[in-house]
């Protein structure tokens, strides 16, 4: 099958030829390039139909290729939040372990200490145990000085 430009190039040179013809009044040599451009015209029509087939496969392989990469998108995406709600929810746990339960557990035990002490059966010599070494652990020691100087006030 030739090119369609070649095919279209042949299509200009037979209107030339029938034009020529006519201008001529040569109307018998025009049966076979009548005939000829007939032929044209068809091979043209299945060029278009095979050029159209070729880009709807072509744009049919770039959606493809396309759907693809988004669908990898989508996946590297779930699992990345996945990830990150585990990260997250292990952070929690470890906060919670480490700074919340110890704050939790010295706040308690101080306000049974003060409430003792508002009712006049206060231990001075009780202590708030210590059960980290990090800044809740600091703020517990501190407590617990405060408590040790009140008690030699008194």
């Amino acid at each position: 099958m030739k090119s369609i430009q070649e095919q279209m190039e042949k299509f200009l040179n037979l209107g030339m030829q029938i034009a020529n013809a006519v201008l001529a009044g040569d109307m018998e040599s025009l049966a076979p390039v009548v005939e000829e451009r007939a032929k044209l015209i068809a091979s043209l029509e299945e060029s278009k139909i095979a050029y159209t087939e070729d880009l709807e496969n072509r744009i049919q392989y770039v959606s493809d290729k396309i759907d693809i990469k988004i669908s990898g998108t989508f996946v590297f995406d779930v699992i990345a939040i996945v990830i990150f709600l585990v990260f997250s929810a292990v952070t929690m746990l470890i906060v919670i372990r480490t700074v919340a339960n110890p704050a939790k557990n010295a706040s308690g035990h101080l306000s049974q200490i003060v409430e003792k002490i508002q009712k006049n059966e206060g231990d001075l010599t009780e202590r708030i145990d210590i059960q980290t070494e990090d800044e809740v652990g600091q703020l517990v020691q501190g407590v617990n000085g405060f408590i040790e100087q009140l008690q030699m006030v008194m």
